[in-house]
């Protein structure tokens, strides 16, 4: 009696150890698909589309003798793979999830403008939220401000990069609303030519905050790099603006240092999803 008790309760083991070993198989084989392709989603009836990134190993920052002292040292970034948004965040999507709409310059397939580092972070938050809720996400995988070191190797084109001087080409005006060319105003995203990676507007438009607060950069390689420091006030925008004429602002390694709770027309913002599992900390 005792024998056939413990072979019950030792097969009722193996069986619980086999169906937890098939749910981890099919969970990575669900994030797995996940990863291997641009994903579209609809969320309250606007569309938008997360273009996926191939990790890899990327120079980050600039030896350019002309370059900002904060881009430099030139120093070697690996990243992980990840989702990057093909445009910046429309007022379209903005409104949809916050029902409110702060942009100076309103249309709907604009981008959002004057937001905060705070506000886009929040932004990020609810539609991460939202969107589990729906059940459009693994459960491991987040909408987030893109770190400055994603943000950068997108905009170089990642493992596709020509190195072009701006986000896509060498000619700033096919790829970039600047002060020269916008009549003073954002436009309709993705109304220029997109990068190699098929990113529209990561040079010009709207500055885009990231994640990182703002630091020096050092000599050392690193992987999947993100800074955060509570005593920081300044977080960092990339990109360029409509507002802004000097070429050099629109180069993908130009840093812009901001405060995080101020904004103005020419900010914007510009999502990453991305698999892990600490969250918005």
């Amino acid at each position: 009696m005792i024998a056939t008790a413990l072979f019950r309760q030792l097969l009722c083991l193996a069986i619980m150890l086999n169906l937890f070993n098939e749910g981890l198989a099919a969970q990575g084989e669900q994030d797995c698909m996940f990863n291997s392709q641009n994903k579209t989603f609809t969320v309250k009836g606007v569309d938008f589309t997360m273009i996926a990134v191939d990790g890899g190993t990327f120079q980050m920052g600039s030896d350019s003798p002309s370059a900002q002292l904060d881009q430099k040292p030139l120093h070697e970034v690996t990243l992980s793979d990840f989702f990057i948004g093909e445009t910046e965040v429309t007022q379209a999507l903005w409104t949809a999830v916050t029902g409110q709409n702060p942009s100076e310059f309103k249309s709907l397939e604009n981008p959002v403008d004057s937001v905060t580092k705070n506000e886009a972070k929040r932004f990020s938050e609810k539609l991460d939220t939202l969107m589990h809720s729906l059940k459009l996400l693994p459960e491991q995988w987040h909408i987030v401000l893109p770190t400055e070191a994603e943000w950068e190797y997108a905009a170089k084109g990642g493992r596709l990069s020509r190195g072009y001087r701006y986000s896509g080409s060498d000619a700033i005006d096919s790829v970039a609303w600047t002060r020269n060319n916008s009549d003073l105003k954002t436009h309709r995203v993705a109304s220029k030519k997109p990068n190699e990676l098929g990113l529209f507007d990561m040079s010009g438009n709207v500055w885009e905050w990231v994640e990182d607060d703002y630091y020096p950069y050092f000599p050392q390689a690193v992987h999947d790099p993100l800074i955060k420091n509570s005593t920081k006030s300044q977080a960092i925008k990339r990109g360029g603006s409509w507002y802004y004429s000097q070429t050099h602002r629109f180069e993908p390694s130009y840093r812009y240092p901001y405060y995080k709770d101020v904004t103005d027309s020419s900010i914007g913002l510009r999502l990453v999803l991305r698999q892990c599992k600490d969250i918005h900390k």
